[in-house]
């Protein structure tokens, strides 16, 4: 008897030091936790992908910078079935051939193996034109590791 609860203790005690010293987990995928560069035809700037505020399952929270003279976003990432969609609302997403920008909502969706994808966009005719949708080809390359953050 006084074996049984020598080692019932000392599980015990292990249990509590190990999560006691354990990391933060995070359920964002680590793998595509990271700075990215996106290249869509000769442009490119620089994504950070980081876990999701509400650290949900399959959620990375994505930063753009500035593309083209468009101004830096951020909107979080949804994995499902092996592709990463996003939706970013952006106030100038829309530029017209006389310069004015209108807001839009970005759609991009990448293959999470590949890390290429499409970035597509629906112009309602703000332009003076008819309502059609644009969409183009971008790649991801990773450039390395984001810090992952750690609960308070």
């Amino acid at each position: 008897m006084k074996r049984t609860l020598t080692l019932a203790a000392a599980s015990v005690a292990a249990a509590i030091t190990a999560t006691a010293f354990a990391g933060t987990a995070h359920a964002a995928d680590p793998n595509a936790v990271g700075s990215y560069d996106f290249n869509v035809g000769t442009l490119s700037t620089t994504w950070t992908a980081t876990p999701c505020i509400n650290d949900d399952d399959h959620c990375i929270h994505v930063s753009a910078g500035s593309l083209n003279g468009q101004a830096p976003w951020a909107a979080d990432a949804f994995w499902s079935v092996g592709s990463w969609i996003l939706f970013a609302d952006q106030p100038d997403a829309i530029t017209c051939d006389d310069g004015t920008k209108h807001p839009g909502r970005m759609s991009y969706s990448w293959d999470a193996a590949t890390l290429k994808g499409w970035a597509s966009i629906y112009n309602n005719g703000v332009c003076g034109t008819k309502p059609y949708t644009m969409a183009a080809p971008f790649t991801l390359t990773k450039l390395g590791p984001a810090e992952m953050p750690n609960a308070a």
